[in-house]
């Protein structure tokens, strides 16, 4: 429903959901989690569908869903590093 592509990735936009008033950071951070407990992309979309819609209800929230799909298309380890590194915001090298 995105009438363009956003800038952020999946990790910074979770992270951008901590950051709204009342928010509970527990209750993102086991998002996560379970996003990176995923073991395949078939298991992946299944979880990320409710994520995604709770990521895009938080209003202040650009994902670029362009690279997104490339992510999950392409989920492996590397993908998961990489959400978790953007979400805890360890720069990259």
């Amino acid at each position: 429903r995105a009438e363009k592509n956003g800038t952020q990735s999946f990790g910074e936009a979770l992270q951008l959901c901590k950051e709204k008033p009342g928010e509970d950071d527990e209750r993102i951070e086991r998002k996560l989690r379970r996003v990176l407990a995923c073991d395949d992309a078939l298991e992946l979309v299944q979880v990320l569908r409710p994520i995604l819609r709770f990521v895009v209800s938080q209003g202040n929230v650009a994902l670029d869903y362009i690279q997104l799909l490339k992510d999950v298309l392409y989920f492996n380890e590397k993908t998961k590093l990489i959400w978790a590194s953007q979400y805890y915001n360890v720069p990259k090298k």
